[in-house]
């Protein structure tokens, strides 16, 4: 799991093509427990983003990845259509949570 907390910043447009540069290099941490709450959280496969906003727009969004117990964390390059999911980020028995 990584976050990049930029502070408050106007949202992207809710329709068409939207995109994310991040403008440093991040590590991801491992969890078993997700360690962020509030906001929106959606998931495509085993990737999943929570997007915090306010009425002044975007404050935080988090990455996550749910791998296989002894796997690596590693770059993304997320596309197509993300689900929204109700509550935390879960990590099954033999996975773990990034």
């Amino acid at each position: 799991m990584f976050s990049y907390d930029k502070g408050i910043v106007t949202p992207p447009s809710p329709s068409g093509l939207q995109t994310f540069e991040l403008p440093r290099d991040v590590t991801w941490a491992s969890f078993t427990t997700d360690p962020v709450s509030g906001g929106s959280l959606y998931q495509k496969g085993n990737v999943y983003l929570r997007i915090a906003q306010d009425q002044g727009g975007l404050t935080r969004l988090t990455w996550y990845q749910v791998l296989p117990s002894g796997a690596q964390a590693d770059d993304i390059a997320p596309s197509g259509t993300f689900s929204p999911v109700n509550g935390p980020v879960s990590v099954p028995n033999g996975s773990a949570g990034f």
